[in-house]
């Protein structure tokens, strides 16, 4: 039998066998590792191997149940298309164009002229201008108002007098004829609006008997046909009453000096 001396030895030398045995078994197997794939134990490989710790964003966190989340605000799709598009597109200019703005005078004062020239108290250049860009309502229909007595015979005014007739049978309209229903009479509004001088049918004619005679020796006067004048030449500048106005007080001093 084997003193306690020697089995101790034994022992020792098998431990170091062993040693040997198993540092010659990895490196064979370490060797053998790039040609063909280990064997991996399916216990082994049921956690995952521990690696590096990933790095996140600063923004990054972690939200309760473990997914990460970043706190980004994202843009508005609006904004941002349209940026594309300015970027894409040239700005385009759009043409200037510059409207003078009404004269809030002359709006007013349009909208209180009544068709009534009887009514046409205060006549300014605004109110020429009006009505020579715009021609006045005649006011044709019911002539009731304009009835008169002669001894026993009533007359009053007719749609004939709205009208002439040339030596050729060729029927004109007086457009320069308008009624006034307020006081059953007849103006020129033309004379109405420009005459320098006061006739009948600038204060309101209604002598009807007589009134085929009259229209005919006024639409022929020298009043009459100076103040159309002046209405189709302020149609003509398209309504510069004062160039218009400076003309025609030209003329009356001229005529005035004259005489």
């Amino acid at each position: 039998m084997l003193s306690g001396a020697a089995k101790h030895k034994k022992k020792k030398r098998e431990e170091e066998q062993k040693k040997k045995q198993r540092g010659a078994l990895k490196k064979f197997l370490s060797g053998c590792s790039g040609s063909r794939p280990t064997a991996v134990n399916p216990l082994e490989s049921a956690e995952p191997e521990a690696g590096p710790e990933e790095t996140r964003p600063e923004d990054e966190v972690e939200d309760a149940s473990g997914n990460a989340t970043e706190d980004v605000v994202a843009p508005s799709t609006s904004t941002q298309s349209q940026k594309e598009l300015e970027g894409q597109q040239p700005a385009r200019s759009e043409p200037n164009i510059q409207q003078e703005p009404p004269d809030p005078e002359r709006v007013l004062r349009r909208r209180t002229y009544p068709s009534d020239p009887a009514k046409w108290c205060e006549i300014d250049d605004r109110m020429r201008e009006y009505f020579a860009l715009n021609h006045p309502s005649q006011n044709i229909g019911d002539f009731s108002a304009s009835q008169r007595k002669y001894g026993d015979v009533k007359r009053c005014l007719t749609k004939e007098h709205f009208f002439r007739k040339k030596l050729n049978g060729e029927t004109l309209s007086r457009k320069w004829l308008v009624y006034s229903p307020s006081t059953g009479t007849v103006f020129c509004f033309c004379c109405k609006l420009f005459s320098v001088r006061d006739n009948q049918f600038v204060t309101g004619y209604n002598d009807w008997k007589n009134c085929a005679n009259r229209l005919h020796e006024h639409e022929n006067s020298m009043d009459h046909s100076t103040a159309v004048l002046s209405l189709s030449s302020i149609k003509k500048t398209g309504g510069d009453w004062r160039e218009e106005e400076q003309r025609r007080r030209q003329e009356d001093t001229g005529q005035k000096s004259g005489q």
